[in-house]
């Protein structure tokens, strides 16, 4: 609970807006319920909800970071940018599954193409903002911060953006799946394809490194106490990370299912 008290204090404006995406998720698991309509072999809101969650985290982690942001200028462009890239992209999607057609990759109009840009747009507008707040912070070390922290944030943001640039590539490809055309089975919830490539996987393994690799070094920073064995550690996670996501995008590249990974594709 501390973290969003900390959260809301750092970025009251991206705090808002992960707990208005938090609401936003329940009411489209409720929609889910009730609205029996399919897309691709799926609930038409399952994208938004799955969207819904994601921003949720990534706003909230976002509110906590920007915080070591000491100009004001740049602090307020990060928040501001972020908040309308989010909010406008769940918008954009919500609204094409309440039409009961797709989001992304849909070309099928001058409309639905207007949309599809749109949603480009802001999410480059998102990656810009976090490009200008890892930057920020490269220059502009946060003294308050352990230096093993601080190199699990820095490159948690990178690994992030390189996850937005798979996003890019699937966009340029117009789908995401590798090997054949996008619907067919997939995991329960996540909808992952257990037939073909998904470039949706690196892409999700990439976003959320900016929790996952924090939280590892927080978690360990409170069993090591030497300084140099926390910092060869939290390098230990960066790398590794790396190498995770480097093997599921060669999975999903080749055109093979994630289930390779448990000897059963």
């Amino acid at each position: 609970m501390s973290f969003f008290i900390e959260a809301y204090r750092q970025s009251p404006i991206l705090s808002v807006t992960a707990w208005i995406h938090a609401i936003l998720f329940m009411a489209f698991c409720i929609l889910m319920i009730v609205d029996e309509r399919q897309l691709l072999g799926v609930n038409v809101w399952n994208k938004p909800a799955k969207f819904a969650i994601s921003i949720f985290v990534y706003t909230i982690t976002i509110a906590y970071i920007v915080g070591y942001v000491k100009s004001i200028r740049m602090k307020r462009l990060i928040e501001v940018g972020t908040s309308i890239a989010m909010t406008m992209e769940i918008l954009l999607i919500g609204m094409q599954a309440g039409r009961g057609v797709r989001s992304h990759f849909n070309l099928s109009s001058v409309f639905n193409s207007l949309v599809f840009s749109l949603m480009g747009i802001f999410i480059m507008i998102a990656t810009l903002a976090a490009l200008l707040l890892v930057f920020y912070l490269t220059f502009h070390p946060p003294k308050e911060l352990p230096d093993y922290l601080f190199r699990s944030i820095q490159f948690g943001l990178w690994i992030s953006i390189l996850g937005s640039i798979v996003g890019g590539y699937m966009a340029a490809q117009l789908q995401h799946t590798v090997g054949a055309a996008d619907g067919g089975p997939g995991l329960p919830i996540l909808n992952w394809s257990i037939e073909y490539g998904d470039m949706r996987i690196p892409h999700f393994v990439g976003l959320h490194a900016l929790q996952v690799i924090p939280l590892l070094a927080l978690g360990m920073g409170k069993l090591v106490k030497q300084p140099a064995a926390r910092i060869w550690l939290t390098w230990g996670f960066i790398v590794g990370y790396i190498l995770l996501l480097i093997i599921v995008f060669s999975i999903a590249y080749t055109g093979n299912p994630i289930i390779i990974l448990l000897g059963i594709g």
